[in-house]
């Protein structure tokens, strides 16, 4: 499969601006078997091409429709703080990580404590939340202390970290989330 994306707009170089940038082109590249990227004053073309795994499967009987219960995914950002402990869910994107960000400083009080992120109901992990990530984990490391970030296999988060070679442990963790 190919496809093209095309834009007119402007580079923005990842040093400059906001910190934990420049993710985002690493992840997508990482996720197919090529990707070329043009980019000039006209804006900005990706080509990708991923060779397909296993068939497309078509409908063809008439009689087969779209179903009227679509199963809801709750994508709203929640965190739970408990002692050296962050249970996150939802999307962490551009508009959450940086309070995610924070609630890791806080609560590592910025990388002298462990702190354990549990991101097993994490809906959507962006590269902003990424960025995050890595931060807390650096900032764990350079104080002799530990960021344990828990996604199990198979999960969003998993998926994600495991891109960017971020250490995750997968584990069977109770759905506190279920008690509100």
């Amino acid at each position: 499969m190919r496809a093209s994306v095309i834009d007119r707009g402007q580079w923005k170089d990842h040093r400059d601006g906001a910190r934990g940038r420049g993710r985002g082109l690493a992840m997508a590249e990482a996720l197919v078997s090529e990707a070329r990227i043009m980019h000039g004053a006209g804006g900005t073309t990706a080509t990708l091409t991923h060779r397909l795994s296993r068939p497309a499967r078509f409908v063809t009987d008439t009689m087969v429709r779209r179903a009227a219960f679509q199963q809801t995914i709750d994508s709203e950002f929640v965190s739970l703080v408990e002692s050296g402990r962050i249970v996150v869910r939802g999307d962490v994107d551009s508009t959450t990580a940086a309070t995610l960000d924070r609630q890791i400083a806080v609560e590592s009080r910025s990388g002298i404590a462990p702190v354990t992120i549990d991101l097993s109901a994490v809906t959507h992990l962006g590269s902003a939340g990424v960025g995050a990530l890595a931060a807390a984990c650096d900032r764990a490391r350079k104080q002799g202390t530990e960021c344990v970030l828990v996604a199990p296999p198979g999960s969003p988060a998993h998926h994600v970290l495991s891109l960017v070679q971020l250490p995750v442990v997968g584990a069977d963790t109770e759905d506190i989330f279920a008690q509100e």
